[in-house]
């Protein structure tokens, strides 16, 4: 199934260059359950990553199924986890206004289910998991070990040939991380698991193989037990983009859970919009009412008053006004004022 050759893995900073993975070399096939230990920093999860496409590397190849993955764009390392690693999380990453339905239904119709199939294949697997009964539950409203098992539900749910489990237990007490162990054994048939873990010992009774990590490299790699014999898995693979429809259907259903603080927030938010815009008129109708406007020392209410200045509106040459006036209009009581002239304009010669 996979097979890593010489697989280097750097981290550029600022300042300097850090290690992730150093000529890493090794092979899986399916049937296998994985443990990969090491101390932090160790690059454990740096390989998980890597080897699940949710990073990329530098050197080396790694292929899945025969085929060379070192080419793979972000959209084909996109379309690579959709169609063949299901991640099981420590902080399990779910839809907190979603229900427990929603989160296994948004792979399938992200896959191209349709509502029905997906709605249908999300409760099979619910059932599987032991949460049909909490299917309409909000994710928040469930126990740690609860939301693990949607977490496994969804991650079967796109029929992935590889589970990528990353520290599955590292927020659940001993009793319910046992039972979520025990529960990845029973769904891991037919599929490589690769589990990241600190704590080996919970693994240690399903574990078929440990691989320790030390300063990037492999350390260690050992075979504990032999791993069961796998059938051909059946994947349901679709070519599949979302449609305008599929977008919109998943709009509505976002805006539908969203939780109700966050829409009495949107509403008020919408409120103080309008009440500001009606203010803002109100002042713009009364500054026109009474004259009053920008760069105006002012009120311009006399009808008869004359405001001259330069259409690029520059300061005007006060002598040249007072001969065009002089020349030109028949003007009483004038004065000058802060480089405007006003004054009283002979109707008979106002034109």
């Amino acid at each position: 199934m996979f097979k890593i050759q010489n697989v280097s893995k750097y981290y550029n900073t600022a300042n300097n260059v850090s290690l992730g993975l150093r000529n890493v070399n090794c092979e899986f096939e399916k049937g296998e359950i994985v443990a990969i230990v090491g101390e932090s920093g160790s690059g454990k999860t740096t390989f998980l990553n890597v080897i699940s496409g949710m990073d990329t590397y530098e050197e080396g190849e790694i292929l899945f199924n025969g085929e060379e993955t070192s080419y793979f764009n972000d959209e084909d390392l996109e379309e690579f986890r959709k169609n063949n690693i299901g991640f099981i999380f420590q902080n399990y990453n779910l839809v907190d206004s979603y229900t427990v339905l929603q989160n296994v239904m948004f792979p399938l119709i992200v896959r191209g289910y349709t509502s029905i199939e997906a709605r249908e294949k999300a409760l099979e697997l619910l059932e599987k998991v032991g949460l049909s009964n909490r299917a309409n539950h909000k994710s928040t409203k469930l126990s740690g070990g609860e939301k693990q098992r949607v977490v496994i539900a969804r991650a079967l749910a796109s029929d992935s040939q590889v589970l990528a489990c990353d520290e599955p237990t590292g927020n659940l007490d001993s009793k319910t991380g046992k039972e979520i162990i025990d529960l990845i054994k029973s769904v891991a048939k037919d599929r490589l698991v690769l589990i990241v873990t600190h704590n080996y010992s919970e693994v240690e009774n399903i574990a078929t193989r440990r691989i320790r990590f030390h300063d990037g490299e492999i350390a260690e790699d050992i075979n504990i037990k032999q791993k069961e014999e796998s059938q051909e898995l059946t994947i349901k693979t679709k070519n599949h983009k979302l449609s305008f429809m599929d977008d919109v259907r998943l709009s509505i259903q976002n805006l539908l859970s969203t939780p109700r603080k966050t829409v009495i927030t949107t509403v008020i938010f919408f409120v103080i919009a309008i009440l500001v815009a009606v203010i803002y008129q109100n002042c713009y109708e009364l500054s026109e009412e009474t004259g009053y406007g920008y760069g105006s020392s002012y009120a311009n209410t006399d009808p008869n008053r004359l405001v001259i200045f330069n259409k690029d509106k520059t300061v005007l040459d006060l002598e040249k006004i007072k001969n065009i006036i002089k020349n030109d209009f028949l003007v009483k009581n004038s004065f000058y004022e802060d480089n405007y002239i006003t004054g009283n304009i002979d109707n008979d010669r106002k034109t």
